[in-house]
């Protein structure tokens, strides 16, 4: 995963590394953060313990060619987090990620998804979905701005897709 996030260029200060259990913390925050908790999952323990241990999990997933989650971090702090969910039958993945609540409203939106397709690349996907609840309406307007195309779905959220 290190040789990953190494290949990942940053963008506009704004780059990735894997999880660490240094990040607990910060990851306990994340889903006590009443706006992340509203449009991510979010596990019921939120304790230090269980946060080592998703973060341990984050690392296995990524041997098993499942999915990717890593921190984006800017100034050596975690300002927010990727995570791909690799689709097994096609090569996409479901995107997923979040802003802490200190770095929210400082333009990292932008960057967030560059990151999140360069992640896709290096991994040899060919594309990125996002599912969005339809209420979300500045993640909604976030995929819309950056030309992601929205696409059918069964869902009660919104797709949108991202390929290259």
């Amino acid at each position: 995963m290190s040789a990953v996030c190494a290949s990942i260029e940053p963008v506009d200060g704004v780059s990735v590394r894997p999880w660490s259990l240094d990040d607990a913390t910060t990851l306990v925050a994340a889903w006590n953060d009443p706006v992340i908790a509203r449009w991510n999952p979010v596990p019921p323990d939120s304790s230090i313990e269980f946060a080592r241990g998703w973060i341990e999990g984050a690392a296995v997933q990524v041997s098993t060619d499942r999915g990717i989650d890593v921190v984006m971090i800017r100034e050596k702090a975690v300002v927010g987090e990727i995570g791909l969910q690799v689709d097994r039958v096609q090569p996409i993945a479901e995107v997923g990620f979040w802003i802490g609540h200190e770095s929210r409203g400082q333009g990292l939106a932008a960057p967030m998804l560059s990151l999140a397709i360069q992640l896709g690349k290096a991994v040899d996907l060919r594309g990125l979905v996002a599912m969005v609840d339809p209420a979300n309406e500045r993640t909604v307007s976030l995929l819309s701005g950056a030309r992601w195309a929205e696409v059918p779905t069964k869902s009660q959220r919104r797709a949108f897709a991202q390929r290259w």
